[in-house]
């Protein structure tokens, strides 16, 4: 099993799923300097805008440690992304979310 960081992402009002994904996209060089970080996933909502989505994307951060996963939790780098994100996420509905992860099925890559 290894350990992840999940982001549920919820857009500030006035901002479209389009203007969202840009913004979180334009975090690269942020994002890309987390201590140990070794992949990072974005998951898009392709529904229609309007609908009822439970949330408008969310990402995953993977980490080549847990120590190191932990190192970004409490990272100026972490603090920066946050900040950044304000700008376009509702962040009283984004949640972080610390998990393990255990591959149960795979057919292959």
């Amino acid at each position: 099993m290894s350990s992840k960081i999940v982001y549920i992402l919820h857009r500030r009002e006035g901002i479209t799923r389009k203007e969202m994904n840009d913004a979180w996209r334009a975090q690269l060089p942020i994002v890309s300097s987390y201590p140990g970080l070794t992949k990072w996933v974005h998951n898009y909502v392709i529904s229609p805008e309007g609908d009822d989505a439970a949330c408008d994307g969310y990402g995953e951060h993977y980490f080549e440690s847990d120590e190191a996963l932990w190192a970004t939790v409490n990272s100026t780098e972490m603090e920066n992304a946050v900040e950044d994100a304000k700008s376009y996420l509702d962040m009283d509905k984004t949640r972080m979310i610390v998990v393990s992860t255990e591959t149960i099925f795979d057919r292959g890559a």
